[in-house]
């Protein structure tokens, strides 16, 4: 037997159920079922550690608020991964919208080519039937309808995503706005030797500090939500 004795934020397992107020039988539950990493092992003896608490206090946390274990499973992955600024863009990079398929995406969205939404696009204008195949009515309906596709698929009501949508676009005005002061001001009222080229460079600079702050906002915000 170790003769181990655990130090400040080291706890056995019955010291570590104890803290987190649950019994020893959970505690080695959640261990089997993966949502608690296993302990360090001195001898014989487990001997774990001050993240293996606040792990437990995050599950207990979830389960009070209704949560399924195998969805507190899936939020621990995910608070587990990089949700850094850079973990965020290497998972957001992936298929352009111009590389999606409209038709093949809405009808692994909605299941049919005839659902409500859809008709309702049609209605609006945003969506067109060519040789019975969707498409949109003109480019610039493309990322919204991609969005609102790919949303619908992880459960999110097509309404509600017109409705965020809505407000992005309220922002991105003002966005815009910013960066068209900053070009009349300092590339066409500064007597730019090129201009255009002043220009392209500019919207490059201004979409990197969007695309960036707004990943930034998000890995605080979802890092405060599974906190």
């Amino acid at each position: 037997m170790s003769g181990h004795v655990p130090m400040d934020d080291e706890y056995t397992i019955d010291a570590l159920a104890q803290a987190a107020g649950l019994t020893t039988s959970t505690v080695r539950y959640y261990q089997h079922q993966g949502l608690l990493p296993p302990p360090r092992l001195d001898g014989r003896l487990g001997i774990y550690s001050k993240s293996h608490l606040d792990r437990l206090l995050s599950i207990r946390r979830m389960k009070e608020r209704g949560y399924s274990l195998p969805a507190i499973r899936d939020f621990l992955e995910l608070q587990s991964s990089d949700l850094s600024t850079e973990g965020l863009a290497r998972l957001a990079a992936g298929e352009s919208d111009a590389e999606q398929d409209i038709h093949t995406l809405l009808v692994e969205a909605l299941g049919s080519s005839d659902a409500l939404p859809i008709r309702q696009a049609i209605d609006l204008g945003v969506l067109r039937i060519d040789d019975g195949r969707l498409a949109v009515t003109e480019d610039q309906y493309r990322p919204l309808v991609v969005s609102i596709a790919r949303l619908y698929m992880i459960g999110v009501p097509a309404a509600e995503s017109v409705q965020v949508w809505a407000v992005v676009q309220q922002q991105v005005e003002a966005i815009a706005g910013a960066f068209a002061e900053l070009a009349q001001k300092h590339v066409y009222g500064g007597g730019h030797e090129d201009p255009p080229l002043a220009l392209k460079r500019l919207i490059q600079a201004a979409t990197q500090v969007v695309r960036y702050a707004l990943l930034a906002a998000i890995s605080r915000d979802i890092g405060e939500r599974l906190a």
